[in-house]
């Protein structure tokens, strides 16, 4: 039965291969991350490289359906996770290897133009969309990208991974109505959340705006039974471009409220990131102000009151350049820390080269400045396919 198990997996890449072919699927991989991270260690300059993947089937349009599967470890080379009675003989531990490794991570079925109307009813299980980045206006509206950088692993390695205001996760539907208007897009989610645990329910509604220089995205949402009086949130994400060389993005939300007897919200509730930018032909200079909340997806962050402020400055064509390369420089404030003020600055650059994007950087810790561990070096790798 194990050994079965093995082949399951070992065969499922070329079933996967056959099927789209045979069911005229689409099998993509929307996410292919390499970061290798170079630090000293007990007085030795070691590598650790975290591997983020995604395998995405779909296909059919009246009813589409998709199946996504990850790979995440954060350091493929770690394998002092492994049991006691590990043993490269045993295939029980190899199994339970290759099962922490690749992950369900959602499947959904779509029923485009329910009854003849303009709504498309989605069941989905598993993970679904981040809220208030930005990132969907690509796929329902082909924009270019906007979205900040300042996201996931590359900046928050050390904490918590924020990548939008919030995440749908469970098992229930989505309504959407993506024909309203050409620069209208609405959607609402019911669904148990997984974010917590089975048996309780939340429910979002979303709204994305595409206009000339304008791209909006808000929503709102609650959580019951949450706390007393249940849980809410809402966010917004604005995205304002000048048409002379200036840009503005900002993410303004409250992952999480819990109304009491005062029903007073607080500063440590919000989620607040600002990032003026400024184009001069080739040249880029980009600041980043982000205040971390008290909660995230349900969570606390255990970072309320840290203060994070980031300039990068960059030479390239970020969209069009095969090579550009600049200097991220960031102060960190983090009030509950034994050190909360930090200082760093990066030299990096990135090519571009068949498809593939490589990230080259150097993150100096100014201050406090330390010769044994100041320094680590990040090369990161991009695709997708």
């Amino acid at each position: 039965m194990i050994k079965k198990d093995i082949t399951f997996w070992l065969v499922l890449p070329l079933f996967l291969f056959t099927a789209s072919f045979a069911f005229s699927a689409n099998v993509v991989v929307p996410t292919f991350d390499l970061i290798t991270r170079g630090y000293m260690s007990g007085g030795s300059f070691v590598l650790a490289t975290r591997a983020d993947m995604d395998l995405k089937i779909e296909g059919g349009y009246k009813f589409g359906g998709q199946l996504k599967f990850g790979f995440l470890q954060e350091n493929i080379e770690d394998q002092t996770d492994l049991p006691p009675s590990y043993d490269s003989t045993t295939p029980q531990i190899i199994d339970d290897k290759i099962s922490r490794a690749l992950l369900f991570k959602t499947a959904s079925v779509t029923m485009r133009e329910v009854m003849n109307s303009s709504l498309d009813l989605t069941y989905f299980t598993g993970e679904m969309d981040a809220l208030g980045t930005g990132e969907d206006f690509m796929r329902y509206f082909g924009t270019e990208p906007f979205a900040t950088r300042y996201r996931g692993y590359r900046y928050f390695n050390g904490g918590v991974l924020y990548d939008g205001i919030y995440r749908v996760y469970g098992t229930g539907i989505e309504l959407a109505a993506p024909q309203i208007a050409s620069w209208l897009y609405m959607s609402g989610y019911v669904y148990q959340d997984q974010n917590i645990r089975p048996g309780v329910y939340s429910a979002d509604y979303r709204l994305l705006f595409n206009l000339d220089r304008i791209k909006a995205e808000t929503f709102v949402g609650a959580t019951v039974p949450r706390a007393d009086y249940g849980e809410y949130r809402a966010g917004l994400m604005m995205f304002f471009d000048t048409g002379a060389g200036g840009q503005f993005y900002t993410q303004i939300g409250i992952p999480r409220w819990t109304p009491g007897p005062s029903g007073t919200i607080a500063l440590e509730d919000f989620y607040f990131l600002f990032e003026p930018r400024l184009t001069f032909n080739a040249f880029s200079a980009i600041l980043t102000l982000f205040w971390h909340p008290a909660y995230y997806i349900h969570d606390p962050t255990s970072e309320d009151g840290a203060l994070d402020m980031n300039m990068q400055f960059l030479v390239g064509d970020p969209y069009a350049s095969p090579v550009r390369g600049g200097l991220d420089s960031g102060f960190r404030y983090r009030p509950t820390s034994s050190q909360q003020i930090e200082v760093t600055t990066s030299p990096f650059i990135s090519l571009t080269s068949s498809g593939v994007i490589w990230d080259i950087s150097l993150d100096v810790r100014v201050f406090p400045f330390d010769l044994q561990d100041s320094f680590q070096g990040f090369v990161g790798i991009k695709t997708e396919f």
